[in-house]
């Protein structure tokens, strides 16, 4: 159930949590560093995650809340150059986990499968494949957001991807183009 729908302040709340993690998200994808991208995306999900309290979306609010912790533990692993393999299974196992306790129906499948693709991407110091991936969850969670009431989700969620698309270029796509004009 939505908290607090009856006060004069809900209406502003939900859409100013939901800049904050518009704004968060894609200035995530523009950053050059694994720890920057998931600081900014820990700052997406912590914004979104106050949303989806106001919302009564438990298994967003969950995965949000989770996804935080795997952040910041995963980027803290690529710093010291160490394996994500463990963190990946045990986090992957505890959205799936998580995603039961609180399911909301299929929608709830949906961030389930999102928040596992996207462990698996942030567990992965290649940006290539980070921002890869993410098309694929961001796309997911454009969908959840629709059906529980996040415009501002949704509005995130295309500008996200609008951001995913100009990272791909600017980092993947264009330098290898400048790389095969310079062999050329």
């Amino acid at each position: 159930m939505p908290l607090f729908t009856d006060a004069v302040w809900y209406p502003y709340a939900v859409e100013i949590f939901g800049l904050f993690g518009i704004l968060a998200s894609v200035v995530s994808f523009q950053c050059k560093s694994h720890g920057k991208v998931l600081f900014w995306r820990s700052m997406n999900e912590t914004a979104f995650g106050l949303q989806f309290i106001l919302l009564g979306a438990s298994t967003g609010l969950m995965m949000n809340v989770i996804g935080c912790v795997r952040n910041y533990l995963l980027a803290k692993n690529v710093h010291l150059g160490k394996s994500n393999r463990t963190f990946v299974l045990i986090f992957s196992a505890l959205f799936v986990v998580l995603g039961l306790l609180t399911w909301e129906g299929a929608k709830s499948i949906v961030i389930i499968l999102a928040k596992v693709l996207s462990t698996a991407a942030y567990g992965n110091k290649n940006l290539r494949i980070v921002r890869t991936v993410i098309l694929l969850t961001s796309s997911s969670w454009l969908v959840y957001d629709f059906l529980v009431g996040s415009y501002a989700g949704v509005v995130c969620e295309i500008l996200t991807l609008g951001s995913l698309v100009v990272g791909i270029f600017r980092y993947d796509v264009l330098p290898r183009l400048k790389s095969k004009e310079k062999s050329e």
